[in-house]
Parts: C-alpha cells; structure tokens; sequence
C-alpha cells in the first residue's frame, strides 16, 4: 500500500482521542471500510489521510467515502467488489442488502478475489459447490480455504465423501508451501490417527507434487 499504512488509519479510527460526531454507526463504517481491501483505493485512502490530518471534517469522509463506493460497485475490481459485498452484507456505509450482497460477492469470486471465493464457498449449501470455490482459492495459495478442504475431507459430508489421505494432503499443503506451519502441526495428530503409514506418505506425495505444480511458478 502506497500513502498512508493501514494499521495507522486503524489505530486513527479507534483512538480515544477521537469523538466521532457522526454516531457510532458511522464510525464503524469508517473502521470497517479500513479493514478491508478497498482501502487500498486511492480516493478513499486520501480522504482518511485528510481525516488524520484534522483538513476535513469526519461527516465529509463518510460522504465521500459512500459516493466512492457507489462508482465502485460499477468501475470496481475484484478485490472492491468483495469490500462492496462485506459492506452490504453488514448494512455498514450502506443499506444492508443480503441480496446485493451475494451478487458483489460471486461476482468478485469470478473475477479471482480469492477471500471471496473462500468466503462464498462457506456459503454453500452444496459441500461439492463449497470444495469448487474453496480449490480456486488454494490455487492462489489461501490458507483458510486450504484448511476449509482438509476439514472438509477429514469428516466428509453428503456431496463429498470422506478422505484421509486428501484431508492430510490439504493440511500438509499449507505446512510444505510455508503458507501457514504452525496450525497444520497442531491438527497433524487427528488426521493421521488410523492412517497407515502408505496412506501417510501418499498424501505428503501429493501435497508436494500439488505446491511444485500450483505455487511455485
């Protein structure tokens, strides 16, 4: 991120020091938009930068920052489209509108937002609809929707049958690609329990040839 850090329009929004004289509801709108990937957005990110500055006052960054999100949900990519969805989904900034909400959504899961395609494979009815979203996601190297697949496997569910060594092969994906080492070490032991030990080296197998063949480019 260019400009202003996150973590200090974080630490603007929930600082003591600040009354924030357009309500709490507002003022979560603010902490929220700057939690998410649309603050990477430069007009929004100037008109926090202001804020913290005292140059504007905070009535008129919500209002910019809502005329902003209007010309998104039109111009927007993806990773603005999944911000959009959250917003809609919380009645945060704007009207709550589940509907709207899972259009932005889906809409930036195809696109290739990969939180958004984790986010909407949890979604699913369908455990098989959940894996397809959930697989795209791990494609761009996403811890949560490679553990959601390990979970998935490990005790199976009435559209994907249960799988030890795929269950074992996702969580040794997130552990042997460096993404995430420290909670597949934790479960390993409750996905090994009753593995053969074939069954165990099949699936760091496959966990390895998968990362060679997906994540190092």
């Amino acid at each position: 991120m260019t400009g202003i850090h996150l973590a200090a329009v974080l630490a603007f929004l929930i600082s003591s020091s600040h009354t924030w004289a357009m309500g709490e509801k507002d003022g979560d709108c603010l902490f929220i938009v700057a939690q998410l990937p649309i603050v990477k957005d430069s007009q929004i990110q100037a008109s926090l930068e202001r804020a913290m500055q005292n140059a504007i006052r905070e009535e008129e960054v919500l209002s910019q920052i809502v005329k902003r999100l209007h010309t998104l949900e039109v111009t927007g990519g993806p990773d603005a489209l999944f911000s959009l969805s959250i917003l809609n989904e919380m009645g945060s900034c704007v009207e709550a509108d589940p509907v709207k909400a899972r259009s932005l959504l889906t809409r930036a899961a195809e696109l290739g937002n990969a939180d958004a395609q984790t986010y909407l494979g949890l979604k699913q009815t369908d455990c098989k609809q959940a894996v397809y979203w959930w697989e795209k996601a791990a494609l761009q190297g996403d811890a949560a929707a490679l553990k959601a697949l390990a979970r998935t496997y490990h005790t199976g569910c009435p559209t994907v049958e249960k799988d030890s060594v795929l269950a074992l092969m996702w969580l040794t994906v997130c552990d042997v690609s460096g993404i995430d080492t420290v909670i597949p070490n934790l479960e390993r032991h409750n996905y090994i329990d009753g593995m053969r030990d074939d069954q165990i080296a099949e699936a760091e197998r496959l966990a390895r040839e998968w990362v060679d063949k997906n994540l190092k480019k």
